[in-house]
């Protein structure tokens, strides 16, 4: 699963090819504004914990990349670790599948504000029309600048803790919204 631009979400590799297509989109917004007609129920920051979003992918692939966006931020965005895997019932994840994502060949990433991330490619065989996990651990005070309001599918906030390489995820909270997710590539 691949996108065909270095800033989309979540991306599959079309076979044919060897292109990275973008196989599921979101587009960021500000957390609040005016322009909102009622509050999402979005919190203001997370510290310590880890956000697991599920998105149900269109075209399936062999391997994957994931676009993070901080578009919004005024900060830099600290992900402390990322993973991705083919998604289960409530916030779990396939242990087979379930991957490590890394930036540059390293496991943690500081996005700038303004700009989006995409990770490297990942090894991930999945249907068209399944269901991936994103997950990311935010080891810093971090302000969610960067939203999706309409996200859909549940996306999953732990306690304190990482636990982007835990299959079963227990939730503290979930909310409708996607957190700085921005396009997954194949």
């Amino acid at each position: 699963m691949a996108a065909g631009s270095a800033i989309a979400g979540f991306s599959a590799q079309g076979a044919e090819t060897g292109a990275w297509i973008t196989t599921w989109a979101a587009t960021p917004a500000p957390r609040w504004s005016d322009d909102l007609p009622a509050p999402f129920g979005v919190p203001e920051v997370l510290e310590s914990q880890t956000v697991r979003q599920v998105a149900r992918i269109s075209v399936g692939g062999k391997s994957v990349r994931v676009v993070l966006s901080n578009a919004f931020g005024e900060k830099p965005l600290t992900i402390g670790a990322g993973s991705v895997g083919i998604a289960g019932k409530d916030g779990n994840v396939d242990q087979a599948t379930l991957k490590p994502l890394t930036w540059g060949g390293k496991s943690s990433v500081v996005v700038p504000p303004g700009a989006p991330i995409l990770s490297d490619p990942i090894a991930l065989s999945a249907e068209a029309l399944s269901e991936i996990s994103v997950s990311i651990f935010l080891p810093k005070k971090t302000a969610l600048s960067s939203v999706h309001w309409d996200g859909v599918q549940t996306a999953y906030i732990s306690g304190p803790g990482n636990f982007t390489n835990e299959a079963a995820f227990k939730a503290d909270s979930t909310l409708k919204s996607r957190l700085f997710l921005k396009r997954h590539m194949g």
